[in-house]
């Protein structure tokens, strides 16, 4: 898929945090995940692991050093991306490498290709435009009521029916959440959530952290509007609730559809993808 809505992307050590933030990105980039088949005894084709390929011109001198470093160290990095509407999160630790473009002609702008490459096993790499969707679906793959990938305090009552998710109050706290790494400062997201049915009025919130997982800002939001905020200096994780009653009682409860983390938006919309 073609990268021509690029607005920014990082790429970091997962071991140390340190991070290169290219805000200067051309719209030459490429991206793909193309599963490998292998023949088997039978003469049929079968999955044999995953081969995925990013890469961009970027023109952000600044970042090239660190770069360089890593690919001469043979250092194991990731990469994330913010785009006009889609979005790469590529979870696996891969080689980068890096080349020097030199602008001869008049009014030529000098830059460098960055490029990532990995080749076989199934890959932990998500493409599109709600990220929340990206990295979880919206499923509840092992019937225990309650949707792939997200976490949900102090053990509420459960069920996923009808691609709906709904959680009743047990004790203590009543809210969804989920996270991901998203090292990017500077980048506008919005969160919204399709509140279906609910018992009191619900609350959703973008939370940023450091390397180190220490708090750098939260924000709230009334759903179903949505909340929009831009990622603080130093963000390295982010984590949603997805819907939340702030002071619940027994008895309470929430019924919602596939949450939703996108680039800037004004309303809630069911992005599958």
């Amino acid at each position: 898929m073609s990268l021509s809505g690029l607005r920014k992307v990082s790429v970091y050590d997962p071991v140390t945090g340190t991070t290169v933030q290219m805000n200067k990105v051309g719209p030459d980039g490429t991206f793909e995940k193309v599963p490998q088949g292998q023949e088997n005894g039978k003469g049929s084709m079968v999955y044999a692991g995953d081969e995925s390929v990013i890469e961009f011109p970027s023109f952000d001198d600044a970042g090239f050093s660190q770069l360089e470093t890593w690919m001469k160290d043979k250092t194991p990095v990731r990469l994330v991306t913010n785009g006009v509407e889609e979005h790469v999160l590529w979870y696996e630790d891969s080689l980068v490498s890096v080349k020097k473009n030199i602008g001869f002609k008049t009014g030529g702008r000098n830059s460098f290709m960055v490029k990532l490459t990995k080749k076989g096993g199934e890959h932990s790499i998500y493409a599109g435009a709600n990220l929340l969707f990206a990295i979880n679906g919206w499923i509840d793959s092992n019937s225990d009521g309650k949707a792939d990938g997200y976490a949900f305090q102090d053990s509420p009552a459960c069920t996923f029916t009808n691609n709906q998710q709904r959680m009743e109050f047990n004790s203590g706290n009543l809210f969804c959440q989920s996270s991901l790494v998203y090292p990017l400062s500077g980048a506008k997201l919005t969160l919204g959530t399709n509140i279906i049915d609910s018992s009191q009025g619900v609350a959703i919130k973008l939370q940023y952290n450091d390397f180190s997982a220490v708090l750098i800002s939260a924000d709230y939001g009334d759903s179903p509007a949505v909340k929009t905020v831009t990622s603080p200096s130093g963000t390295y994780s982010i984590q949603v609730h997805v819907a939340r009653i702030m002071s619940p009682i027994t008895n309470d409860y929430v019924l919602f559809g596939n949450p939703m983390l996108t680039a800037y938006r004004t309303t809630y919309k069911d992005i599958k993808y």
